[in-house]
Order: C-alpha cells, then sequence, then structure tokens
C-alpha cells in the first residue's frame, strides 16, 4: 500500500489496526502510528499534518519550503501524547520557513503552539478574545503543562 493510500484510507479501515505514516518530504517511513489506539481527532490531524508534509517548495509563493521533517515529526509526537478522546481537532497550519503551528479554538479562546523548523523550538500562545494573556517557550515532553493548557482552553 503506497503512503497516500495509506493516508487516505485511515478513517476506512473500522476494527482493523491502522497504521498510519508521516514522513515530510520523502517516500521514505520514518515512523508508523498504529492509530486504531487514537481519537478521531488525533487521526483527522494526522491526516492534516500528512498533507501539509506534501507541499511543494513556494507553497506560499514567496519562496518557502515545505514543513520539515523535524517540525512535522515533533507536531505528530505532540498530537500522539495528548491523552483525550474528544477534544478539539487543531488546524494544522505550515508556516512559513518549514515550520508547523497548532491551533485550537473554543469559544473565546485560543492555544497556538508553533514548532520551528528544528523540531526543537517549540512556542506557545494563549489568548482570550483576541487578546494574548501569555506566551513563551515549551517543552514538547512536558505532558502535564500541555495538559493544562488544554484544559484551560476548553474551561
Amino acid at each position: 500500500m503506497s503512503i497516500v493510500q495509506t493516508a487516505a484510507t485511515i478513517d476506512h479501515m473500522v476494527g482493523k489496526e491502522q497504521r498510519f505514516q508521516i514522513s515530510a518530504n520523502t517516500s521514505q517511513w520514518s515512523a508508523v502510528v498504529v492509530t486504531n489506539r487514537l481519537g478521531w481527532w488525533q487521526r483527522r490531524a494526522l491526516q492534516s499534518l500528512y498533507e501539509i508534509s506534501s507541499l511543494p517548495e513556494n507553497w506560499d509563493s514567496y519562496g518557502s519550503r515545505p514543513p520539515t521533517e523535524n517540525a512535522v515529526e515533533c507536531a505528530k509526537r505532540l498530537i500522539i501524547q495528548i491523552d483525550r478522546d474528544n477534544f478539539l481537532q487543531p488546524r494544522i497550519i505550515p508556516i512559513s520557513g518549514g515550520g508547523v503551528q497548532l491551533a485550537w479554538h473554543s469559544g473565546v479562546r485560543e492555544l497556538e503552539i508553533e514548532i520551528s523548523t528544528s523540531g526543537f523550538i517549540v512556542e506557545y500562545l494563549k489568548s482570550e478574545r483576541g487578546e494574548p494573556l501569555d506566551d513563551g517557550l515549551l517543552e514538547i515532553e512536558d505532558r502535564s503543562r500541555i495538559d493544562t493548557f488544554l484544559s484551560w482552553l476548553i474551561a
């Protein structure tokens, strides 16, 4: 099964072990995710991540490169580690220069997590009614802090 077929059938393989692969800008397997252990929103977010990882050079008409493999891998790890079944699906947005942004909106609250091209620098922005409340750097493995942000978002 090709990568495209794998991505296209992610929601059609109910009851079977589903696998989804994301490898930015290559046709090689970088990782396999068993998707039947993920929530619907996570599968859809991974699908969106796969789609932006396939963007061509100059996708924004300003000479930007597509998201780097490091940024895509970091975003994938973040999506997978969130332990919430019925949560809000984030918008997955390519960032000019090769980064990835995950953006959640709930009522008047917004949470944006931006991953650099290296996949090591992760910034966040919490805002309410369009006004920034908090921003800074975030460790992608800091599950407790990420969970606190997500709880704030839906409170």
